[in-house]
């Protein structure tokens, strides 16, 4: 897989970034195979949430702790990224049961 370039200002403290942005990197991402779950901010009481739907990203969030709707458009959000290494072959000698 080859990296897709990550948005300006990954790593530097930020927590969210631009919706759009955000999900055109996800999805390249999600293409190559990686699970992702959209992150995102309460504009209320500023509780880091993590949306439960792999792959999907929304425009809107309800706040777990206040209730609050976020408009995660105009806020922004990030992800949080789950990559699965493929498994590695079994190279194991099949009449010895050696590796």
């Amino acid at each position: 897989m080859t990296d897709p370039q990550l948005p300006k200002g990954l790593g530097t403290g930020e927590l969210n970034f631009p919706f759009d942005e955000v999900c055109r990197h996800a999805e390249a991402l999600a293409t190559a195979g990686a699970l992702v779950f959209q992150k995102y901010s309460c504009e209320e009481c500023h509780a880091r949430l993590t949306m439960e739907e792999r792959n999907t990203f929304y425009t809107q969030g309800s706040c777990d702790q206040c209730g609050h709707i976020t408009d995660i458009r105009a806020t922004g959000c990030n992800f949080l990224l789950v990559w699965l290494a493929p498994a590695e072959e079994d190279t194991s000698d099949q009449e010895t049961g050696r590796r």
